[in-house]
C-alpha cells in the first residue's frame, strides 16, 4: 500500500486507479488468560474483550495471545501492564485516549511485542520468567526498548505504524477514520509531509487494527479484481 500513498497516480494495472482508502476495524486478538489457582476462560467475542481486557491486564492473570507465526508454543505472561505502560511512555503516547478503540491498539501493541520475542531468536533473550516453576513469564521491555531504539528493521514496522496512528490521530487521522471512503490522493499529501528519509511513508500506513481496502473511483474494491502478484506488489 505504500507505493500507491507514495504515488497517488500510481496505476495497478492500466485500467485500475486507486481513488479512495476504505479502513475496516479488525476484531481484535482472540488470547487465554490463566491465574495461579489454574482458573482460565477464553476470550474470542469482541464484546468481552472490550469488557474484560483492562480488568485483566491489572489482574494476577496470565495472558496467553493466540499466535499464528511463532516456532514455539506461545507462553502465559504477566505484567503486562507494566511493559504496556514502558512502551508508551517511552514513545510518549501514554497521555493519548482513542474512543472506542484504545483497547484494540493497546492489545495489539503487547500481541506485537510478545509475537516479536517468542518469533526472532535475537529477541527470545526478553522473555522473562517470573513467579519461579509456576509457568508464567513477562517481557524485559526496558532492554527490549533499546533493542528498537532507531532501528530500521522491518520487524518493528507494524509497531511504527501503531505509534504514528496514536502521535497523529488529533491531527491527521480523526478526520479520515469515521468517513466511508478516504480520498487518497490528499492522504497521501498528508503524510508525504510526516515522513522523511528516516522515517519512511510505510511507517506512517494505517496500522494493523485496520483491514485497508483500495478502491476505485466507481468504489469498486480493486483487490478483489486483480491478481495475487499484483496483490503481492502493493502490499
Amino acid at each position: 500500500m505504500s507505493i500507491v500513498l507514495s504515488n497517488s497516480k500510481f496505476k495497478i494495472t492500466d485500467n485500475l486507479v486507486t481513488e479512495y482508502l476504505k479502513l475496516n476495524l479488525k476484531n481484535s486478538k482472540s488470547f487465554f488468560v490463566l491465574n495461579d489457582e489454574q482458573n482460565g476462560n477464553q476470550y474470542d467475542e469482541e464484546e468481552d474483550i472490550k469488557k474484560d481486557f483492562y480488568i485483566l491486564l491489572n489482574s494476577n492473570y496470565g495472558i496467553n495471545f493466540n499466535m499464528g507465526n511463532s516456532r514455539r508454543p506461545s507462553s502465559l505472561y504477566k505484567k503486562l501492564d507494566y511493559v504496556l505502560n514502558e512502551f508508551k511512555i517511552k514513545y510518549d503516547i501514554d497521555k493519548t485516549i482513542i474512543p472506542n478503540i484504545q483497547y484494540k491498539i493497546d492489545i495489539y501493541i503487547l500481541y506485537k511485542i510478545i509475537s516479536i520475542c517468542e518469533k526472532y531468536v535475537s529477541y527470545n533473550q526478553y522473555i522473562i520468567e517470573v513467579d519461579k516453576g509456576k509457568g508464567f513469564y513477562t517481557i524485559d521491555i526496558n532492554n527490549f526498548l533499546k533493542k528498537i531504539d532507531n532501528s530500521q528493521s522491518h520487524i518493528i514496522f507494524k509497531l511504527k505504524q501503531i505509534i504514528n496512528f496514536i502521535k497523529n490521530y488529533n491531527d491527521l487521522w480523526l478526520k479520515h477514520i469515521d468517513v466511508e471512503y478516504i480520498n487518497v490522493k490528499k492522504l497521501a499529501e498528508e503524510l508525504k509531509l510526516k515522513s522523511d528519509k528516516n522515517n519512511p511513508i510505510i511507517e506512517f500506513l494505517p496500522p494493523p487494527i485496520f483491514e485497508t481496502k483500495l478502491i476505485s473511483k466507481n468504489k469498486i474494491d480493486l483487490l478483489d479484481r486483480i491478481s495475487s502478484g499484483e496483490r503481492q506488489l502493493i502490499r
